[in-house]
């Protein structure tokens, strides 16, 4: 059986998550070669991850009330918001990561919503992704704790009870 295919599969996977998962992240050299969309891509799932975690960890909500919340945080609107308000909380480099993920030529349907909002998302997304790819762990944790305070400060989510 030790030939069998699936066993290549499982030992490649453990190699991509030592990589991913372990100290084998990007340099600050590496990351920056790579497109903006690329942090973006990966931000969009580390924000998600952040998101649902800390619901998941701080409510006794239901799964399907979880992830109506979840939805309300995790989209175009919210993020833009969190990008603007996050700005002030940011390093001159994070700025300019922020600025050059905002750069990006970004398609945005009318499902997205404003174009404007989806671009600021974007960019936040950018950022996140590009502090997870390289490594920048505790500041990722700073910056997505003021992220979500900041949120969950907002009008739409304050009076959120797990009933809408």
């Amino acid at each position: 059986m030790d030939g069998f295919p699936i066993y290549h599969i499982i030992e490649r996977a453990g190699d991509l998550q030592r990589q991913v998962f372990g100290s084998e992240r990007m340099t600050h050299a590496g990351a920056m070669r790579l497109n903006p969309r690329q942090w973006a891509y990966m931000g969009d799932t580390v924000f998600d991850l952040y998101v649902r975690t800390r619901i998941l960890t701080s409510t006794d909500y239901t799964l399907p009330t979880m992830h109506k919340l979840s939805t309300r945080i995790v989209n175009s609107r919210m993020q833009a918001y969190a990008a603007d308000a996050v700005d002030q909380f940011l390093s001159q480099d994070e700025r300019e990561i922020l600025r050059r993920a905002r750069g990006q030529r970004v398609r945005a349907s009318k499902a997205h919503g404003d174009p404007g909002e989806y671009a600021k998302a974007t960019a936040l997304e950018g950022l996140i992704g590009f502090l997870y790819l390289t490594g920048q762990d505790a500041r990722l944790e700073e910056i997505m704790a003021e992220i979500l305070r900041l949120i969950y400060e907002h009008e739409e989510l304050k009076s959120y009870n797990g009933k809408r």
